[in-house]
């Protein structure tokens, strides 16, 4: 085996992340999100109010539930990079066969959660639910922010996300 060869083995074992590969164009969008539950996952109805401060910057997002909140319920009056709901929740599975892979998810009866979701990465996320007036949910995150690379390594977009959890009152 000539040296040339040699060469071309050892570097094929350890060269594969700085030959030129395909990227694919897989988007992402930089963001932090959380997701806010009572104990027992109920969501009494009432007018709930988010108080969100970004770095400072604050935004108050209004989101009234009634006695059966629907499936999805997002709020309106939000600051453009904030998005602010409801949900049902739900368990999702995946299974898979020889032949094709299936994904489903479940709706878990009478178990709701509150969620907030904003573009960006900011360094201090301040956030406070009232329900009626009354205090329901507070949280002061500097997130913990995770870097991810859809479209393979040395590829753009790179992405930071983080999501935290919040127990309300």
């Amino acid at each position: 085996m000539g040296l040339a060869a040699i060469a071309l083995v050892a570097c094929s074992a350890s060269c594969s992340s700085v030959l030129p590969h395909d990227c694919t164009e897989i988007g992402c969008v930089d963001s932090v999100a959380a997701v806010i539950r009572t104990f027992d996952h109920s969501l009494p109805a009432g007018l709930y109010a988010l108080t969100l401060r970004l770095d400072g910057v604050e935004s108050t997002c209004p989101l009234p539930i009634g006695d059966a909140p629907p499936n999805l319920q997002m709020a309106t009056g939000c600051a453009p990079t904030v998005t602010y709901g409801a949900q049902q929740e739900s368990v999702c599975q995946s299974s898979c066969d020889p032949d094709h892979c299936s994904n489903g998810c479940q709706p878990l009866p009478g178990k709701y959660a509150l969620f907030v979701s904003v573009q960006g990465n900011p360094v201090r996320v301040e956030l406070v639910i009232t329900r009626d007036g009354a205090p329901f949910a507070a949280a002061d995150s500097s997130p913990a922010y995770t870097e991810s690379r859809p479209n393979g390594p040395g590829c753009e977009p790179l992405c930071r996300q983080a999501r935290f959890e919040v127990e309300a009152q």
